[in-house]
């Protein structure tokens, strides 16, 4: 990892794989994730409203599994927003 790196895990970029993203409240959006590492994962949302809470859960198209995580950070971006989440257990392979 470079000099200047803070995170604590290598990150890997150029998955572009298809999610949807479900709040609390039930409110699901689509997005892709951008990048993913052994501690969290890095989304692209398509959307026009940040979902309602900091506590989701992502599905990987073509998979039944939700992953719960919490939001660390937000940007936004062309198309909606970028956001950085914690994994709350680690999800298998």
């Amino acid at each position: 990892m470079p000099q200047n790196e803070r995170r604590r895990h290598e990150r890997k970029s150029g998955l572009l794989v298809r999610v949807s993203v479900k709040d609390v409240f039930g409110h699901v959006c689509e997005g892709t994730v951008l990048n993913v590492s052994e501690g969290g994962v890095g989304l692209g949302l398509f959307t026009e409203s940040l979902p309602g809470s900091g506590l989701l859960e992502i599905q990987p198209e073509n998979s039944t599994l939700w992953i719960s995580v919490i939001t660390k950070h937000c940007s936004s971006a062309a198309s909606g927003y970028v956001i950085g989440c914690a994994f709350q257990v680690t999800p298998p392979a």
